[in-house]
């Protein structure tokens, strides 16, 4: 939803931490249908790997601005619920994240409320959609 407020730089920066948030509780079924359509989103080839080398933080840097940060922010939540399970290791991940581009406790919580919202809205749609 927000991928294109991010360069094509800090596209692929994105998803590299995805995928680093991916690694920390295994991924899911859901979780791995979402990323290929974030991967879909960016453009990236069949042929992108992740690169398991480099330190997080260096993907991290690549997104320097404020509203880059938020965007990818709200992309790394909504993949963290995709699969409705938000675990601990998941939550501590995203904290890290948020704390390292400055983004407040209570920013962060009000992030994770609206992507808490919106998976409700489109869970409602799609009862809405299979009713008709």
């Amino acid at each position: 939803m927000f991928l294109s407020r991010l360069s094509s730089d800090e596209q692929r920066a994105f998803l590299q931490v995805a995928v680093r948030l991916l690694e920390v509780d295994g991924l899911s079924d859901d979780e791995r249908t979402a990323f290929g359509g974030l991967c879909e989103r960016v453009g990236v080839r069949d042929d992108w790997a992740p690169d398991a080398t480099a330190p997080l933080g260096a993907f991290l840097g690549q997104i320097s601005r404020p509203s880059a940060r938020a965007a990818a922010l709200l992309e790394l939540l909504g993949l963290a619920w995709v699969d409705t399970q938000y675990g601990d290791d998941e939550r501590v991940f995203i904290q890290q994240i948020a704390q390292r581009w400055d983004i407040s406790t209570s920013r962060l919580a009000l992030m994770e409320s609206w992507v808490v919202r919106q998976i409700a809205l489109a869970e409602e749609g799609e009862q809405l959609v299979g009713g008709a």
